[in-house]
C-alpha cells in the first residue's frame, strides 16, 4: 500500500515562485519518481525539473537561453 504525501501544503510549497540560478518555478508536478516543478526561466523558456536538481544546483537555467534566435 503505497503513503499519500499532502500535496496542498507543506514544505515543499515554500520552494513555489523561488528563484534558483535563471529558473522560477512555478507549480508542483506529480510524478511517480519523486517530486517535479514546472519552471520558467528567464528567457521565457518553460520545463520540468526535479526537485533534487533544483536544490543541489544542477539545474540553473534551461540550456537554451544563450542561443541566439
Amino acid at each position: 500500500m503505497s503513503r499519500k504525501t499532502g500535496w496542498g501544503k507543506g514544505k515543499n510549497d515554500s520552494l513555489l515562485g523561488r528563484h534558483f540560478g535563471k529558473l522560477t518555478t512555478l507549480k508542483k508536478v506529480n510524478r511517480e519518481t519523486g517530486l517535479y516543478f514546472e519552471c520558467e526561466c528567464d528567457c521565457g523558456n518553460q520545463l520540468i525539473v526535479s526537485q533534487r536538481s533544483l536544490m543541489n544546483s544542477k539545474k540553473r537555467d534551461c540550456g537554451k537561453c544563450n542561443e541566439t534566435s
